[in-house]
């Protein structure tokens, strides 16, 4: 099977580094050939370029026009020709490859989906997105777009799909499910970068730690987190609770959780920590971890702390954690109810043997069934069906 993979980026951020994952296991361990197609680029483009052929569908050039020369060009029309040519010269290459299908990683390639029509052969499009981020990208037009165009789709859980028949009008048999993986390190963090993190943090040796993580967009919860926070250390006998916050924020919206936690009085106990190169080693302090978003297609991050047997609390109807901390793995509490969230952070404070017993049954279930090699497989057969 020769496969044309397209990436709308190449960020450091989720879809295209599992694409870059995946890409990798194919390459290492299949016969499969496969090249990749930037939507636009990013700085991950050398890892892409070390397992494939790559190309851009808009080259650097365009929409890039620092200079008064450039910006001159432009108005002339000049890189709009250029850009008609590439893609002339583009779509003649790939035509020659002779692929035998297109795998698009996530639902914002249309625009390269209606180029790529021409080539005659069946598209399948990763879906790793709810409503909001949809609305955002173009909403029903958009996903009515990705119907006409797309042979099937894959959804990375049962809450993406269900959303797409729902809302869109997607037909059922034409979307599949594959939950996501997480990449397991073969060290990891020992108990002597835990401690001295802690000591680091100015935490006490016998903290309770509440973890969680994500970047600033208002759908992943940080200000519910800071709710839970407040109303936990509140309440007598949790003097040695704290809140940790793993990811970056953009300045202004800094300021505002920093104004927020100042006036919560609670500043040493509710900690944002910034974007970290080894996230895992603060993943491995927490005694719980919070997946606090209101809408998340599914939560790499969750799976991630569930590495150091740490139970996930999350909230029902936000998208596809709640499937996974099935067979106590975790706790699901009523959407966007904090009082419920404090609970269910006490009950496993309360309960260490739950809390124990929860958090290895969830990292035995991230290794036996949310493994890359397990999920390139399952992505595999799926494409391999289309045929």
């Amino acid at each position: 099977m020769k496969i044309l993979f397209i990436t709308h980026d190449a960020s450091r951020s989720g879809a295209p580094i599992l694409l870059r994952n995946f890409l990798g296991w194919i390459k290492k361990n299949t016969n499969h050939k496969f090249e990749t197609l930037y939507r636009v680029g990013g700085p991950l483009e050398d890892d892409f370029e070390v397992l494939s052929n790559t190309d851009f569908f808009y080259p650097k050039y365009y929409n890039n026009y620092e200079t008064v020369i450039q910006r001159i060009l432009n108005r002339l029309g000049y890189y709009k020709f250029k850009l008609k040519n590439h893609h002339i010269k583009l779509l003649e290459y790939y035509k020659k490859e002779n692929f035998d299908i297109i795998y698009s990683n996530t639902i914002v390639n249309l625009d390269v989906l209606l180029f790529l029509k021409q080539l005659n052969i069946p598209i399948i499009t990763h879906v790793r997105e709810l409503e909001s981020t949809i609305d955002y990208f173009g909403g029903k037009k958009l996903i009515k777009g990705l119907d006409e165009l797309n042979q099937f789709f894959i959804g990375d859980s049962y809450s993406v799909k269900e959303n797409l028949i729902k809302k869109h009008q997607i037909a059922s048999n034409k979307i599949d499910v594959v939950h996501e993986y997480v990449e397991i390190p073969e060290v990891l963090p020992t108990t002597k970068v835990t401690e001295d993190l802690k000591k680091t943090l100015n935490l006490p040796n016998n903290a309770f730690i509440v973890g969680a993580s994500g970047g600033g967009l208002w759908r992943k919860g940080y200000d519910l987190f800071i709710q839970a926070a407040i109303a936990t250390c509140k309440q007598k006998g949790n003097e040695n609770v704290y809140f940790i916050w793993v990811g970056g924020f953009k300045p202004d919206k800094q300021v505002e959780l920093d104004y927020d936690i100042e006036k919560s009085g609670l500043k040493d106990k509710i900690l944002f920590v910034g974007a970290q190169k080894k996230p895992l080693d603060y993943f491995s302090m927490f005694d719980v971890f919070i997946l606090a978003s209101r809408e998340e297609p599914f939560g790499i991050v969750g799976m991630e702390s569930a590495l150091f047997e740490t139970p996930i609390i999350c909230f029902k109807d936000s998208g596809g954690m709640p499937e996974f901390i099935t067979d106590k793995c975790g706790l699901a509490v009523p959407y966007l109810d904090i009082p419920k969230l404090v609970e269910a952070i006490l009950f496993f404070k309360q309960n260490p043997e739950l809390r124990k017993e929860y958090g290895l049954n969830a990292r035995n279930k991230v290794l036996t069934q949310h493994t890359l090699e397990i999920k390139s497989k399952e992505l595999l057969e799926i494409m391999e069906n289309q045929l």
